[in-house]
């Protein structure tokens, strides 16, 4: 069916399949955050790296900014949302600057989110990261907007 030694990824309405083919064919349809575990190592091996590689292009492009999503006094880059960004291929910084694409928050009232809404990023729920984490995808931003304060 397949080449010996293969594996075959393909996302499908949130499922993650895989296809191997060792010396019998096996395929397998996993949810999301359900650990794949197979007794031949260097199959196992080759589908993480693969599923890394997979990872890393669901956020590639995107530059994020939190606002009000952790404590100010925590390690910005020890956050669950961080780090899980950074997971999906995007770059996080504390700073703004004009190759900012998204603000998350969960105030539209920061001074994060005004400038966000004045230079035309995204102002997006943490919510965004989560979802684009659990699907594999990025997800419409339109989706995940911030509520905005009325002047």
């Amino acid at each position: 069916m397949f080449p010996t030694g293969h594996v075959f990824l393909q996302i499908q309405n949130g499922f993650l399949v895989f296809v191997f083919d060792t010396d019998s064919n096996i395929s397998y349809t996993l949810p999301f955050g359900i650990r794949f575990v197979h007794h031949q190592d260097h199959i196992l091996s080759l589908a993480l790296q693969v599923l890394k590689t997979v990872r890393k292009d669901v956020l590639k492009g995107c530059k994020i900014v939190f606002s009000r999503v952790f404590p100010t006094q925590s390690q910005a880059d020890n956050h669950h949302l961080w780090r899980m960004a950074e997971q999906l291929g995007a770059t996080c910084s504390t700073e703004l600057d004009p190759s900012v694409t998204h603000v998350v928050s969960k105030d539209s009232g920061t001074e994060k989110s005004h400038w966000a809404l004045k230079h035309n990023k995204f102002l997006v729920q943490p919510g965004w990261i989560e979802a684009a984490n659990y699907f594999w995808q990025r997800q419409p931003e339109e989706n995940f907007s911030v509520n905005q304060i009325k002047n």
